[in-house]
Parts: C-alpha cells; structure tokens; sequence
C-alpha cells in the first residue's frame, strides 16, 4: 500500500514538470520584451532627424531584440501546450489569456513604433509595452505559486512515504 501511494504521488508530481519549465519560459519572454522595450525612444518623432546612421543601429538593435522575444514567446507557446490547462487555477488561466491578447497586439505596436508620427501614438507605443511588462510580470509569480499550492505541498509530503518504503525495502535486504 506504501508502494502504491508513493508511486501515485511520484506520477502526480511529474505532471508538475511542464508547469515548471513554463516558469522559466515566461522568465526569459520577460527578459526578452524588456530588451525590445529598451528602446522605445529612438523611433519617437523628436528623433526623426537623428543621423541616418544611428537611426539604423537603433532599428538593427530592435529587429535583433523582436527576434529574440519571438523565439521566447514560441518557446513559451510550445512549452504552455504540454501543460494541462484544466490543472491550473481561474486566476492563473485569466493571465495567461491576457499574455495572449497582448501577444495578439504586438505586431501592430511594432509596426506603429517603426512608423509613429506623433507624439499620441508614441505614448500608445509606451503604455503597451508597460502593460505587457506588467502583464507578463504578474503571471511569473502566479505561475511559481501554482507550484507551490496545498496540493503540491501534500504530494511533497509523499516523499517522505517513498523514502520510508526504500528504508524499509533496503533494510529487508531488497531494491525499490
């Protein structure tokens, strides 16, 4: 019977693996718009007569840094689909479907940063990304805590069973 539920709960907290690689796909989403936010001000229209040569480093400088949140948002999208969705809380899922309809936005903030002609559309640029930030910001410990409910502290409990049933084997004289 101590087999048993030591081996129930051992299965149940493999399931907790994919949440935890989520967790360390949304950190590097985050880190990856923060470096795409960074900057923002160059493409504003009080830099239009910058040089030609520094608006094109700062443009090279954004395309490098979209790349890099792509693959950081593919990853996490990939990463997100191993996950059971039925598993996580209401509040955790809400986040996530927000992370979702800014991630639905991007492009069309992109393009806007690239080609914004006032000073209303640059501030639309600014409060987007503060929101996503924000937004994405607010699901990483929302994520961690996911990890570490009731539920997850009682499967943690289940190893002290597993390491019972193993000195109990192993002082039989067998293998678990």
């Amino acid at each position: 019977l101590m087999v048993a539920r030591a081996h129930r709960t051992v299965r149940e907290m493999n399931g907790l693996d994919p949440l935890a690689h989520l967790v360390w796909r949304m950190a590097d989403v985050e880190q990856a718009v923060d470096k795409e936010a960074d900057n923002w001000y160059m493409f504003q229209p009080e830099h239009a007569n910058d040089g030609a040569d520094v608006l094109a480093k700062a443009r090279e400088t954004q395309v490098e840094a979209r790349k890099k949140a792509d693959e950081a948002l593919a990853a996490f999208e990939t990463q997100l689909a191993r996950v059971d969705a039925a598993s996580l809380d209401d509040t955790l899922r809400g986040a996530l479907a927000k992370i979702d309809s800014d991630r639905g936005q991007l492009t069309a903030m992109r393009d806007l940063m690239f080609n914004n002609r006032t000073a209303a559309e640059a501030a639309k640029v600014v409060a987007f990304y503060q929101q996503f930030r924000a937004d994405l910001g607010g699901v990483l410990p929302l994520m961690i805590n996911q990890t570490t409910n009731d539920v997850v502290a009682r499967k943690l409990l289940g190893l002290a069973d597993m390491i019972a049933v193993r000195k109990h084997a192993s002082d039989a004289g067998g293998l678990v």
